[in-house]
């Protein structure tokens, strides 16, 4: 993973991190909020926050605030991409499907199988986030 920007956040830190994705066969992107506690080195609770519909992680880290949450009970929060982007990945004008949507599933049909491969990108791939992070 590379780490894109940090920041402090909620008297903890916020990390940006990119990555590529076998499941998607794209980069994908994470943020983790990582709590004082984690900071200094002590074991946190994770929390793998999905977003909802036509949500990525960038609404949720700056309208929904969990870090306040997150900063008073010692927790990490992993907020991932929420689908496949680019040029290359298949999309569709509709809200509810496509690059803006939030589906967690495998597509299982041309075109979006090549790409949307997502359930299979939070259980084989997520479950690793937490112990590949500096201080956690």
């Amino acid at each position: 993973m590379k780490l894109i920007s940090k920041a402090m956040a909620f008297g903890g830190e916020q990390r940006l991190y990119r990555h590529f994705s076998a499941s998607t066969k794209t980069d994908m992107e994470v943020v983790v909020f990582l709590p004082m506690e984690a900071l200094e080195g002590k074991l946190c609770p994770a929390l793998l926050y999905l977003s909802g519909l036509t949500c990525s992680w960038r609404e949720v880290t700056s309208e929904d605030l969990p870090q306040l949450h997150a900063a008073a009970n010692g927790l990490i929060i992993i907020a991932c991409d929420t689908s496949p982007k680019g040029e290359s990945i298949a999309d569709s004008a509709s809200y509810d499907l496509g690059q803006l949507a939030s589906i967690y599933l495998d597509a299982a049909h041309f075109p979006w199988s090549k790409n949307f491969q997502m359930e299979s990108y939070l259980t084989k791939r997520a479950s690793q986030f937490p112990c590949r992070f500096p201080a956690c």
